[in-house]
């Protein structure tokens, strides 16, 4: 949607979403001139402002950035360029001082006499002159004798804050009149401003105290005023035109979500005064693709009914934007003119100007378009490529933002005159329908709330209508030039043809039903789309029955029993062994077939059950731990999962007795984290009975100690097709005593060094071809099944290891006397104690979340468990290193046991699935996700699916304009936590906004972009984790648990430092200064690799 401004010397500048900004001269159309910089991304697209002097033009651009554009003697020039760190939502300025308020509720101060030249100014936080407590909706500087005297703002919590100048951080004053958001706020003169809120409702106030003077609901201006119509824009012959343009009679009659209090919001307005009189031209949501309504000061105080309804025929198009010129010219455009005139811009590029002064006096009930020389000239200039090809919805651009320098293009009217002259006609005979579509997909809500909001058609259009950044980037480092607009026009041309095609098919009795766009139900997956999906987290899931409980209960004092008695960790580690008297014991214990069914001889517990079993095993020694991991989560999990009924009688009774050991080979030495990439190979035997494996594996455990062994080849097969060889990674259930399996000697490790870890050797192993595992090309399949399902346990055990380093920290620090005191009572050790239990609690909240909607059948959980393996396992490293810190020397000694368990947790952040690896993939499945969900909605789109095309559109503007409220959470969670619950809203909705606007930016090349998808998964996490915990402390709070309140605050401080990091990782993504240090870090790090040593010259030289 396009945006109008004029300023006091005359000049009017349009700016338009995809940042063509065009300045004329009202009084020399030989003066004109037209910025070209790349579309705007942001929720205020096209905000255009002038200075009080109109000497200075600023307007927003892409990317959070302000163009200022200064007025030399020549013609208008680039000045500067901001950059903010967050979206902008409303700025003022004056010849000196530029104001710019961010949806953060951020208000920053720019000088524009220190500022300028080629290198953009990244505003930063010094220059932040405060941080309002809500977010700011509109900016408006009061001048008295050309010095700024004070400063008004209006916020999202329905108050006008009126501050002094400079001191705007002293002598604040609320009004607090209205009842709902205030939308508008302008000044009428430096003793008076008019406000209009979201609920319709007009208000004045005296300066400079904001006392009320008069109030009066749109509603009432609206019900009978004096109509005039304005009709015929074009001649007869231009039929073709007014079609392209029509718009039906029923497009006023949709609401969203049938709400009807939307009818007379002010969508917009401007005031224009001069003694003695003030009009104020005002818009109601229910009325604003046609109509404008006039009135005056004295109507709105008094309300004598004298008020003027503008309504347009459909040749116009729809409304875009309107403005009076300031009083200082609104009786100068002409000599001995002392006329008020609107400017009315339309969405066919067609720029109005109303007579005020004599319309609220005139009997006409139909007037026609005014013959106005300078409005002709410039409607003409407007129909010209250089507008029609760069405001046409069909045009979409996708541009990568490489540098400011190339930001400009700059055409004017010496150079675009010819061309004008030679397309005008031609333009006049082809113009596209996607206008119409572009009204036809206006949103229904959030209009009401900034009067510079886009249409829902214009931000789908950067969304899902774009094209994709291979084929943009030459039309962003392109000039514009005839030639290209030549060619754009052809391709719109085209689109036209197309488009026509689809709304054919569409409107055909035959046409195919159109699909619902698919959806995910995983919690993670969702919050890329800034989705709130509750029904796994909410309430916190409690399935074990009361059977169940007792069941699992006689298993856990008997193991923690064994493990303080019997076994000594800290000697099983010097020995680098467990000892055989400890694997019978355990094997006594039944803990080698925990989750094997019962029928298969094992204990048949559930995820749940189990991970409380590992919670005891990890607390006390991690070696046992990953041993008994090894063998059931991972080892012979396999079988459980996807073993034929011949497979699992003839393995698991063994393997849940302990009597044999199972392993899982997977890892290779070319193949790590890229598991694909493997190179065991598997081939048939000629009798088809065998498949002899050859190969190696690295790092097994439990390898030389199992005789069973899960592992993954891959097996060369001819598609039948092609006839070419193809491998097919593949799963196989591999004995021992097949032959041709050889092991290594036990690995010398960092940690867990009791635990067996060897290299395995497959040397024409016969392995019988019933032994696949999950069929024949399913391997990789088989093997993120069974590390995804495993995962749970390594979460719960770590959760049991930090509980067991905070109970002897806790004893340590209550018994540790310095300066006097016991250290317990300082608040460094106080705060490490804290953040110690928190994220313990945030561990064992995530385990038993994951483990229990395992059990409850919720079938998509990668992410949520991957998220659990990464949080639990550098939660646990920074446990420990704590426990050490405040155990002080103590803590480094052999003799403590914390310097065991934190050499055993270093290999918990790289085995079975490395941090870093596991980071990218949740990062890349959820944008995977989105862009998948974004060409479904673009198929929406082409169909014309209604509903999927408001709603999503709805919900992009609500985010567009830094007024989403978010999901609701605080449904769903107890009131003393609803703080947080706010927190959480804010950060899903903020996150899924910014994961659209990176995908647009990037395309299919964020799979390069690791500095960011790194950060993403730092998001997901600290989001997953704030839920987790806010959904468990709820059930705590229901269940009258007595830590609740303990629990809630823990919980409070977890989301309120979350939300600061999230904060902080989704603007770092986004600023252009953090891409710059990124590609930086790649060329030093080239540097490094290339020196193999550090780059820099020792200090001495030698």
């Amino acid at each position: 949607m396009a945006s109008i401004e004029i300023s006091s010397t005359g000049w009017l500048a349009i700016s338009f979403r995809n940042g063509i900004v065009g300045v004329f001269n009202l009084h020399n159309l030989l003066s004109w001139k037209v910025f070209h910089s790349e579309p705007v991304n942001t929720g205020e697209c096209g905000l255009i402002k002038f200075s009080p002097s109109g000497r200075i033009l600023v307007c927003v651009g892409p990317d959070q950035q302000v163009n200022v554009y200064t007025k030399s003697s020549v013609c208008w020039e680039l000045k500067q360029i901001v950059v903010m760190k967050d979206l902008i939502v409303a700025l003022d300025l004056t010849d000196k001082l530029l104001l710019v308020a961010d949806k953060n509720g951020s208000l920053y101060g720019i000088d524009l006499l220190l500022n300028g030249g080629n290198e953009p100014l990244i505003v930063s936080e010094d220059l932040c002159l405060l941080k309002h407590s809500s977010v700011i909706v509109d900016i408006a500087l009061v001048h008295i004798n050309n010095t700024v005297s004070s400063m008004l703002y209006a916020d999202q919590e329905k108050r006008i804050c009126l501050r002094c100048y400079p001191n705007i951080l002293h002598n604040e004053s609320n009004c607090l009149g209205h009842q709902d958001v205030v939308t508008h706020l302008k000044l009428v003169d430096h003793q008076t401003i008019i406000s209009a809120s979201a609920d319709g409702m007009f208000r004045l106030w005296n300066l400079p105290n904001c006392t009320p003077r008069a109030f009066i609901h749109g509603k009432a201006l609206t019900l009978s005023p004096k109509e005039t119509f304005y009709t015929q824009l074009y001649d007869s012959s231009d039929s073709m035109l007014k079609e392209n343009y029509q718009i039906h009679e029923s497009l006023e009659d949709y609401e969203l979500n049938g709400s009807s209090t939307l009818t007379y919001s002010i969508w917009k307005m401007d005031v224009v005064s001069s003694n003695p009189n003030t009009y104020i031209a005002f818009s109601v949501y229910s009325q604003r693709f046609h109509s404008v309504y006039i009135t005056s000061l004295t109507n709105l105080i008094n309300f004598t009914n004298t008020q003027r309804k503008l309504t347009f025929d459909s040749s116009y198009g729809t409304i875009n934007d309107y403005r009076f010129p300031p009083n200082k010219i609104s009786s100068n455009n002409h000599a001995g003119d002392t006329k008020f005139y609107l400017y009315i811009l339309f969405s066919t590029n067609t720029l109005l100007k109303v007579d005020i002064s004599s319309l609220l006096t005139c009997d006409n009930a139909e007037l026609f378009a005014t013959t106005d020389n300078h409005m002709q000239e410039i409607n003409r200039i407007l129909a010209g490529n250089i507008f029609h090809a760069v405001n046409n919805t069909s045009q979409k651009l996708l541009v990568d933002r490489e540098a400011f320098d190339s930001h400009v293009n700059c055409a004017d009217a010496s150079c675009l005159k010819r061309k004008i002259d030679s397309d005008e006609e031609r333009q006049k005979k082809k113009l596209t329908s996607y206008q119409h579509e572009e009204t036809i997909m206006s949103s229904s809500f959030v209009n009401t709330v900034y009067r510079r909001a886009p249409s829902c058609a214009s931000l789908l259009n950067r969304v899902v209508i774009h094209r994709t950044a291979a084929s943009a980037a030459p039309l962003a480092a392109s000039p514009v030039t005839p030639e290209s607009l030549i060619n754009e026009q052809r391709s719109q041309s085209k689109e036209s043809k197309d488009h026509e095609k689809t709304k054919q098919e569409r409107l055909s009795p035959s046409a195919k039903p159109k699909k619902e766009l698919q959806t995910s139900t995983s919690f993670v997956m969702n919050l890329f789309r800034g989705e709130f999906y509750p029904n796994e987290l909410f309430p916190y899931p409690n399935v074990l029955n009361e059977e169940q409980r007792e069941n699992v209960k006689m298993f856990i004092d008997p193991l923690w029993k064994f493990f303080e008695e019997k076994n000594d960790a800290a000697k099983n580690d010097q020995q680098g062994k467990i000892p055989d008297d400890i694997m019978n014991g355990l094997k006594e214990q039944g803990a080698f077939g925990i989750q094997v069914p019962v029928e298969y001889g094992g204990l048949g517990l559930t995820n749940t059950q189990a991970a409380r079993l590992f919670e005891i095993a990890s607390a006390h020694d991690l070696s046992i731990s990953v041993c008994m991991g090894a063998h059931q989560s991972i080892g012979f999990k396999g079988i459980v999962l996807f073993g034929t009924e011949a497979q699992k009688k003839k393995y698991l009774e063994k393997l849940a007795s302990g009597e044999q050991i199972a392993a899982f080979a997977l890892t290779e030495p070319s193949a790590g984290s890229d598991v694909a990439s493997i190179k065991t190979k598997a081939q048939l035997s000629s009798d088809g009975k065998h498949y002899i494996l050859n190969g190696s594996k690295i790092w097994i455990s439990n390898g030389g100690i199992a005789e069973v062994f899960t592992v993954f080849a891959q097996v060369p097969t001819v598609d039948d097709k092609t006839g070419q060889t193809q491998n097919k990674m593949t799963a196989f259930i591999v004995e021992r005593k097949f032959g041709g399996l050889t092991n290594g000697a036990p690995e010398k490790k960092l940690g867990i060094n009791s635990s067996n870890t060897t290299e395995v050797y497959f040397e024409d192993c016969k392995v019988p071809v019933e032994n696949v595992l999950g069929g024949v090309g399913n391997g990789f399949k088989v093997a993120v099944k069974i590390l995804n399902n495993g995962r749970f346990s390594m979460v719960a055990g770590l959760s049991g290891t930090m509980k067991m380093a905070i109970r002897k920290s806790i004893d340590f620090a209550k018994n540790r006397r310095q300066f006097g005191r016991t250290i317990d009572t300082y608040g460094n050790v106080q705060e490490k104690l804290v953040r110690m239990e928190m994220r313990q609690y945030i561990t064992e909240s995530l385990a038993y979340l994951l483990a229990q909607n395992m059990d409850r059948g919720i079938p998509e959980y990668q992410c949520e468990a991957a998220v659990g393996k990464i949080f639990a396992s550098e939660s646990a490293w920074f446990v420990l290193d704590e426990a050490i810190q405040i155990h002080g020397g103590m803590g480094f000694m052999k003799a403590t046991g914390l310097e065991r368990v934190m050499r055993d947790l270093r290999i918990f952040r790289i085995f079975e699935g490395a941090n870093d690896i596991l980071r990218l993939f949740v990062a890349f499945t959820g944008l995977q996700y989105v862009g998948a969900h974004l060409r479904e909605l673009q198929q929406a789109v082409k169909s014309f699916n209604f509903n999927a095309i408001v709603g999503e559109g709805s919900k992009r503007l609500r985010r567009g304009i830094g007024m989403a409220a978010g999901p609701n959470i605080n449904e769903h969670i107890h009131s003393s936590l609803h703080s947080s619950g706010t927190l959480l809203s804010k950060s899903i909705d903020q996150f899924g906004a910014t994961i659209e606007q990176i995908l647009i930016k990037y395309g299919k090349s964020i799979r390069d972009e690791q500095f960011i998808v790194h950060r993403i998964g730092d998001v997901v996490i600290d989001i997953y984790a704030m839920a987790a915990g806010l959904s468990r402390c709820t059930q705590s709070f229901t269940s009258q648990v007595p830590t609740a309140v303990h629990e809630s605050n823990l919980v409070r401080i977890w989301c309120e430092e979350a939300y600061d990091r999230i904060n902080y990782n989704l603007n770092l993504i986004q600023n252009p200064a953090f891409v710059a240090r990124s590609k930086l870090m790649t060329e030093l790090a080239r540097e490094i690799v290339d020196k193999e040593s550090t780059v820099p010259i020792h200090p001495l030289g030698f």
